[in-house]
């Protein structure tokens, strides 16, 4: 599904059913856990790829699809899907354990893009996951990205923020 609504939409499909493609041609096994755990993926406007719990759905962002090589793609769907299966198995998330569950998420993607044939990307990825993405400051920023996204108002911004306990952070609505 593509929410992001622009004139783009169609070709950031074919590239993410590309991707899919591309996962079950390299770890079927793989593909059939996502078939089994992600229930939904969701092309956003703005906000980064993600795991949503709430919703169990993996969201990307639609210029990281329009952007991204599949196979780059593709490895941020596997990254997400395991998000999804952790979670279905009862794990949750939470500051505790957050770097060690993304690390076992950077683990599944790197594996993949190995398998793939991509050990440069495979190794940007690792040299990327030294950086804590995951932290509770960089979630809120994708979050308050999302809004941005979908002209959310400066109001609302900052009522996320108040109810998330976070209403200083950034400094601007």
């Amino acid at each position: 599904m593509d929410l992001a609504e622009d004139e783009r939409a169609d070709e950031r499909l074919a590239k993410l059913t590309a991707a899919l493609e591309l996962v079950e041609r390299v770890q079927p096994w793989r593909y059939a856990q996502l078939q089994r755990h992600l229930r939904r993926v969701i092309i956003i406007a703005r906000g980064g790829q993600m795991y949503d719990f709430d919703i169990r759905a993996c969201l990307l962002d639609a210029a990281f699809v329009a952007g991204q090589e599949v196979v780059t793609l593709a490895g941020a769907l596997v990254h997400e899907g395991v998000h999804a299966r952790l979670s279905d198995s009862g794990i949750r998330h939470r500051t505790a354990n957050r770097a060690r569950l993304e690390r076992l998420t950077t683990d599944a993607q790197v594996h993949f893009l190995r398998t793939a044939g991509e050990e440069t990307l495979a190794e940007a990825i690792l040299a990327v996951a030294e950086r804590e993405w995951w932290s509770d400051e960089a979630m809120l920023n994708r979050r308050v990205e999302q809004l941005r996204g979908y002209d959310a108002a400066p109001w609302m911004i900052l009522l996320y923020r108040r109810l998330t306990g976070a209403a200083t952070w950034g400094g601007r609505a």
